[in-house]
Parts: structure tokens; sequence; C-alpha cells
């Protein structure tokens, strides 16, 4: 699911943003005319470009991080912090999944949608409750595997 999220992302949100934001500098800067839904848009597209990239960084080790520390542990230290550090992401974005699962139906209902687009906010929390739903899945594959590493002989 996280190559599928990246896809998304490199193929379709991150060419759709860059085409906006294109159309509005130009809009805005030689025409003298700028479009009102540009700014709802690369909102909405930059939350979800955001959120769709997060679960294949994860899971390729991608993020930055201080390793002053880390470089001086032995290797069960090393599996112990790791476990620990996804144990501690994987609470975060069980919330955040949890969270955005609940929001959908609430949105729906009344009907909420952004300021200018009216696009509706049910389908970027649906969105963003996915990507985090990925990324707790890569997550806890990470933590086993550290914990794996842990109880290693």
């Amino acid at each position: 699911m996280a190559d599928v999220l990246h896809n998304i992302c490199a193929f379709v949100l991150l060419p759709f943003l860059a085409f906006v934001v294109c159309l509005d500098v130009t809009a805005r800067y030689i025409f003298n005319s700028p479009f009102a839904w540009a700014l709802d848009v690369t909102t909405i597209v930059l939350l979800c470009t955001f959120m769709s990239a997060i679960p294949i960084c994860t899971a390729q080790d991608g993020h930055i991080r201080v390793e002053t520390l880390y470089e001086d542990y032995s290797e069960k230290q090393r599996a112990w912090t790791d476990a620990l550090g996804d144990l501690m992401g994987l609470l975060f974005v069980a919330l955040l999944t949890v969270r955005s699962f609940l929001d959908v139906p609430r949105f729906y209902s009344r009907g909420e949608r952004s300021d200018l687009l009216g696009f509706p906010h049910w389908i970027v929390a649906l969105f963003v409750a996915v990507c985090a739903l990925a990324t707790a899945i890569v997550l806890l594959g990470r933590m086993k595997l550290a914990l794996d590493r842990c109880f290693k002989d």
C-alpha cells in the first residue's frame, strides 16, 4: 500500500500541485487576476502529498534523525531504541487514523466543504485516514523487526 500511495504522490499529486501553482502565478502576475480557488487546491493537495509520502518514507527509513547517541549504542540498544521509536510513532499515527476515520461521517453529514473551492472535507479526511493506516502498518512491521533483533541471541 505504501508503494501505491507513493505513486499517487509522485505521479498525480505533485504534478497537479505544480500545475496549479504555475497557473495561479501566471494568472496573478501576468494577468493580474489570481484564482480565488487556488489557495484551497494547493492547501488540500499539499496535505495529501505530505500524508501519502509518509508511509514510503517510513518503510525506507528515510526520516531525518539525530544519530549522535545512536551511533554509540550496541546492536541490542539500537534495536530497543528502534522498537521504542516505532511504538511512539505508532501511537501517534493510530490516534490520527482513528480520528480521521471518525471525522469522515461527521464531515459528510454536516456537508463541510473548503471555503472557496467547495471541495468536500470528508474526502480529504478519508485520504488522510488511509495514509495514516498505511503508515501504522509499516510501523508495526518495523517494530516487529526491531523486536526480533532485541530478542535475537
